[in-house]
């Protein structure tokens, strides 16, 4: 049986994001935006901290992070390609037949 690799998840039991000390005041505002349940609004502040030439890397890593909690959900989005495309294919199978 082959190991498992743990996932190191950031976050509480309840999902919300640790404001560090280090975060400038703007990344702490997104980090709080996404805890209370705001993530258009930590969305738009995630990409305007990653526009920031003068943001520090842990400013930028939580940006990233953001981003990456509230994106699009791939397999979804390549399950309903796949559904779409099957059910065009049944389409014209059956008007051939």
């Amino acid at each position: 049986m082959a190991k498992q690799k743990k996932r190191h998840i950031i976050g509480d039991k309840e999902g919300k994001l640790p404001i560090s000390k280090e975060l400038s005041p703007e990344a702490k505002k997104m980090i709080e935006n996404f805890n209370q349940g705001n993530f258009k609004k930590s969305r738009y502040l995630a990409k305007k901290q990653l526009k920031l030439k003068s943001a520090a890397k842990e400013d930028e890593k939580a940006a990233k992070d953001i981003l990456a909690r509230t994106g699009n959900d791939l397999v979804i989005l390549y399950l309903s390609l796949t559904l779409f495309l099957l059910l065009v294919f049944i389409f014209f199978w059956a008007i051939i037949n």
